[in-house]
């Protein structure tokens, strides 16, 4: 017989961890019933096609961040297409030194480790990943006004719903990629400091197949970086275009030298965002250390 002290610590302990219990008379039971990860139910949403293409998946229970664990390991991987998945990250992050946090056994921290030809041009990989959450979501049945933000998130009515933290290693003879994907599946917040948060159960207004979602995600995920390894950004290009968050909007633009203000004018065809100023003239920007937003929210 558990003691109560020892359980109202239990409670304390899987609150920190993000899941929200509820009192129901004399029973505490979760308020949204989870969907632990499951590799063989990952696997049956995938064709065999791409299926195969992953070398390697590994389901973790609790981990620092998939991307620091990739990281770490990368120069032992001799292949692209190796999968980290999490329940919950200690130390989730995102662009900028940002934290993520997701709730425990809710949401969807992936991390995927994939290798380019070292001359490989990789402007607007982080569009394509962005295109490719999109195509999964709208599959899954999301509605098509979710959009992408430059250069690395999706948003839905102006709150993020998704985000995306590409890192790159090179070695003496590629570039070795750590793509993570963190989507909010369920999130106990509807604001940051810096911006609001959605999540697709409130999106959909129904509980959410976890695993079938991974499943799709992870065949999207492979689909566009085989076509983009080919291609480069060129054909997604009109794409973007069509799901671009910021086009036509007034913007900020913060950089480690300075800020600009002017129109999105969406991106070019390598993927550099175009920022229209008050004379008129065109500037581009790379998706390097840079943060975007729409001027009216600053």
């Amino acid at each position: 017989m558990i003691e109560l002290n020892e359980f109202l610590i239990l409670i304390h302990q899987l609150r920190e961890i993000g899941l929200e219990i509820v009192i129901n008379g004399n029973n505490y039971q979760l308020k949204s019933p989870l969907e632990l990860l499951d590799k063989q139910a990952i696997f049956k949403s995938m064709p065999s096609d791409t299926k195969k293409v992953i070398k390697q998946l590994e389901v973790v229970n609790v981990i620092d961040s998939t991307n620091s664990y990739l990281l770490k390991n990368c120069k032992n991987y001799r292949y692209a297409g190796v999968v980290c998945i999490a329940e919950f990250q200690t130390a989730g992050r995102g662009r900028l030194a940002r934290s993520w946090f997701a709730p425990y056994g809710i949401n969807i921290c992936l991390s995927l480790f994939w290798q380019f030809k070292k001359e490989a041009q990789l402007s607007g990989l982080s569009l394509v990943i962005g295109l490719a959450v999109r195509r999964t979501l709208i599959k899954y049945g999301a509605p098509p006004t979710i959009l992408c933000k430059w250069p690395n998130d999706l948003l839905y009515k102006q709150a993020k719903l998704a985000g995306i933290l590409i890192e790159t290693r090179i070695s003496p003879a590629t570039q070795q990629v750590v793509i993570g994907v963190g989507v909010n599946l369920i999130s106990p917040l509807a604001t940051t400091n810096d911006y609001l948060i959605t999540d697709l159960t409130a999106i959909m207004q129904q509980p959410i197949a976890r695993n079938h979602l991974l499943g799709l995600l992870l065949n999207e995920l492979l689909l566009i970086l085989i076509q983009f390894e080919k291609t480069g950004f060129k054909p997604f290009f009109a794409e973007w275009q069509g799901c671009d968050s910021m086009i036509g909007k007034k913007v900020l633009l913060t950089n480690a030298r300075q800020q600009y203000s002017g129109l999105a004018k969406g991106v070019n065809e390598n993927g550099e965002l175009l920022l229209e100023d008050q004379d008129g003239k065109v500037h581009s920007f790379i998706n390097g250390e840079v943060s975007l937003r729409l001027a009216e929210k600053v």
